[in-house]
């Protein structure tokens, strides 16, 4: 069972009929139904290719109930199904840019755009456990520093706000946030 307000991964495998991995795949590559107690959901989902025809579906549930994802790849023949019960958390709390004053967490440098903001339990960046794979939540950015997803969810604890480019460039931007 997973819980409200925290990270989920749905793996799957991808390959032709030859067995041989498809790697190519974008989030626009499936057709996916999300349903949150039979209704539409709109939790926005990402896609994490792992290489060697593994992927992930990763979500953050914003509320309890239970989820069905529905992953279709008509030209590969693929069809997943992930059903899971979301328990309910009253102490999930909405973390944004605005989040201890107007524009608080708004990145405020030079290509933003180029960078994705990571949210790290701070005992976890504390101790080296830095990997994009160990953040609770992420987001990316837009040219003006805005976070391009408005909301992330997280439980009430201390953490560590980070940004990371492709070239390598990691800034703290808020340590021991707490939230």
């Amino acid at each position: 069972m997973a819980t409200a307000g925290q990270t989920r991964l749905i793996q799957f495998w991808i390959a032709d009929v030859n067995s041989v991995p498809i790697t190519t795949c974008t989030l626009a590559s499936f057709t996916i139904t999300f349903t949150r107690n039979g209704v539409t959901c709109t939790d926005p989902l990402t896609l994490v290719n792992n290489g060697g025809g593994s992927y992930c579906i990763e979500y953050t549930p914003s509320v309890a109930g239970s989820d069905v994802i529905n992953i279709d790849d008509n030209v590969d023949d693929l069809h997943y199904c992930d059903i899971e019960v979301i328990d309910p958390t009253s102490d999930v709390l909405t973390l944004t840019q605005d989040y201890g004053g107007s524009g608080a967490l708004k990145v405020g440098i030079p290509n933003s755009a180029t960078y994705t903001l990571y949210v790290y339990d701070s005992s976890d960046w504390a101790t080296g456990n830095t990997a994009t794979y160990m953040a609770l939540a992420y987001t990316a950015l837009d040219s003006s520093g805005n976070w391009l997803t408005p909301s992330l969810y997280v439980v009430p604890g201390t953490y560590h706000i980070v940004i990371r480019n492709g070239a390598g460039a990691v800034q703290v931007l808020k340590a021991y946030l707490q939230v």
